[in-house]
């Protein structure tokens, strides 16, 4: 039994960290990101805080993909799309259903709801696809704008699938 509950609690701590799915990665990006850390921007007048987050949203490094994000020049509040997709990709679907609830316009919310199930259509997750695609129908049947209708016919696109 203590065996067991040893084992248990030293799981825990580890289950609240980012798997390390690709340290050579990680180390590099690391790496650039302390090189930067000075750098307000680069050349191109982009950001190079919020590449090092992108970057370690696409290898599935949440923690460090949020806390670079902090530093760039996204702070609207709204998660940046890359890390909202990882965040569905790598098992944390909650925090993205969690901020598409918080969206207040049912043309955003609709448009949320879309790229959340063609994200899941991509995983291999139709019937939850389908889901989100009807509450999106939903909302973007209300709509009266031109945005609202090629919603529509793009939802509807989607559930013919």
């Amino acid at each position: 039994m203590r065996r067991f509950l040893f084992l248990a609690l030293s799981v825990i701590p580890l289950s609240a960290q980012d798997p390390n799915l690709y340290p050579p990665v990680r180390a590099l990006i690391q790496k650039a990101e302390s090189d930067s850390a000075n750098i307000e921007l680069l050349e191109d007048r982009s950001n190079p805080h919020t590449w090092a987050a992108r970057l370690y949203a696409r290898a599935g490094y949440l923690n460090d993909a949020e806390r670079a994000f902090e530093w760039s020049e996204i702070r609207s509040g709204d998660p940046p799309y890359d890390l909202w997709r990882a965040w569905v990709i790598y098992g944390h679907q909650d925090r993205a259903e969690k901020y598409i609830e918080s969206v207040r316009t049912p043309q955003d919310k609709a448009t949320w709801l879309s790229s959340l199930a063609d994200l899941l259509w991509r995983m291999g997750r139709p019937d939850e696809a389908r889901q989100n695609l009807m509450s999106a129908r939903e909302l973007a049947v209300r709509l009266t704008t031109q945005r609202g209708k090629q919603l529509v016919a793009s939802i509807d696109q989607g559930l013919s699938f």
